[in-house]
This record gives C-alpha cells, structure tokens and sequence, in this order.
C-alpha cells in the first residue's frame, strides 16, 4: 500500500515538472512578442518633425518634378474635365521605405490611382532622423490636377479647392514683363527645359567634362546648382549650393551657362520668375 502511494506522488511530481517546464517554454515568446508589440525598445512612433526630414536620393526638387513629368491623367478625368487639388499622405519608414498611402483628396476619375501607382513604385528614401537614429516620419504632397489644359502641377498650401487653373501663355520675349522682377518659389506652372527633366539631365551629363584634379581625387556625390528661369526661358543667378570641390562646382555653371531656353513658369496666366534648384550626381565609374 505504501509503495503504491509513494509510486503515485512521484507520477504526480513528474507530471507537476513537466508542466512547469512547459510553462516556461511557452510563457518565453509569449512574453517576447508582448514585448515586441509594447515597443521592445523600438521607437514605433510616427512624426511629424524630425531633426533631419526624409528626402529622395536625388533630393525632393528633383523628385516631385519627377512625379509631374510621370504622371498620366486618366482618360476618365480628361472625359469628365476633373480639375482640383490632389492630396497624398505617406509614412517614410526607418528603412526609407513608404507605408500607409493615402489620397484623403483628389477630383477622382482615377487620378487617386494613378498617384498610388508612381509612389507605389518610387525607390527607398534616406530616412527621417531623430537623436541619430532613423525613425518613422509623416509626409504629404499636394498638386493640382486640370485635366482640361492636360496638366498636373505643385500646389501651394494655402490653395483652396475650388481655385481656378490656368493654361500655360507663350512665353515672354523680356525679362521684365510688365515690370515685375519678383521672384517665385512655386508657381501655378513650374519651368521646364526642353525635352523634359529627363532629357535635360541627359544633356547635362553629356556636356560635362570631370575637371582634372577632380578625377585624380576620385571625387564623387551630389552637386546642387540654384538658378531663377526667367520670363523668357534664360538660366540666370546661377550659383553652386552644394559643392564637392576640386572644380566640379565650376564646371556645371559652365555647362548649365550653355542651356538652351527653358518653357517658363507661369502665375495667374503670365510668364514670370522662378527659382529652380538642380542636383547633378556625379560618379567615375
């Protein structure tokens, strides 16, 4: 009797060990995925100021006139003449890549698609910073499309919904039209080189000839050239923003000095000037 019991109590403590050893084992992911999902030490918060903003490889001017120049209009909204502001909301993630699309505005007729399609397949950004470390940064782009006139532009902030288009004049053979000198940020039509941004940079690359001592130092990066495109096309105030030494700053205002007439910006239906920013990325190899 006494060895039954005894036979019984250590069943029961073995059963009793193992369960704890089970527990243990399930308790340890259990734990760690709530830990995870708490944060486990990862900043999962989304910003909206960042010490250093998120911004493409090839920088943002560049970018959103890419965006322009890709972008179709659907044969819907031209059919339904749809005009109005298009809104876009993203996260650029830690790893620079874009989650949680959005168009909250747009005038429809499939010009929502058509923005998810191109920031759908846009390359990784280089990721907002905070404290040194990449962290999640909210973005949003706002445009205009007028699908009567065939052409989608940057939007101000302050434009409001119902705020009338124009379509692009001719350009203005004077540098002083009308006798404003004032020069703009952002306009209703922004300038453009002839071909497009693409050809452009194509012709650039073409043009430029990689100064001596640049090519002995083995230099490479980004160049940033500002100018203003005045009323009749012409590349003025050229100046090297960003420079990597060794001539190269030099050499793109010789080679830009040579453009040939841009299509002008244009505000409330005139030919005015513009600022325009230009990064040119330079490589041996």
């Amino acid at each position: 009797m006494l060895k039954s019991l005894f036979y019984l109590e250590a069943q029961r403590w073995v059963l009793d060990a193992l369960f704890v050893c089970l527990s243990m084992l399930l308790a340890g992911p259990l734990c760690s995925r709530a830990y995870a999902e708490i944060g486990g030490g990862v900043d999962t918060t989304i910003h909206t100021a960042v010490e250093v903003t998120p911004e493409p490889f090839g920088g943002k001017e560049w970018y959103l006139d890419q965006f322009v120049k890709d972008y179709r209009i659907p044969k819907e909204a031209i059919e339904a003449r749809a005009a109005g502001l298009l809104e876009i909301n993203f996260v650029v993630e830690r790893d620079g890549r874009f989650s949680q699309i959005e168009v909250p505005r747009s005038p429809g007729y499939g010009t929502a698609e058509e923005a998810l399609r191109l920031l759908k397949k846009s390359e990784r950004w280089k990721p907002g910073l905070m404290n040194g470390r990449p962290v999640r940064v909210a973005c949003s782009f706002l445009f205009r499309v007028n699908s009567l006139n065939g052409y989608i532009r940057r939007a101000r902030i302050d434009e409001s919904d119902d705020e009338v288009a124009v379509e692009v004049p001719p350009a203005a053979s004077n540098d002083t039209v009308g006798g404003e000198t004032e020069i703009y940020q952002m306009v209703e039509v922004m300038p453009e080189p002839p071909g497009g941004l693409n050809a452009f940079m194509q012709w650039v690359g073409q043009q430029y000839r990689f100064p001596k001592a640049a090519i002995e130092a083995n230099v490479a990066g980004r160049l940033q050239i500002s100018f203003v495109v005045n009323h009749d096309g012409k590349l003025t105030d050229l100046k090297v923003v960003r420079d990597l030494g060794y001539g190269t700053g030099e050499e793109a205002i010789r080679v830009l000095k040579t453009s040939p007439r841009w299509k002008p910006g244009v505000q409330e239906g005139r030919a005015v000037r513009v600022s325009y920013s230009l990064p040119i990325i330079l490589s041996l190899q």
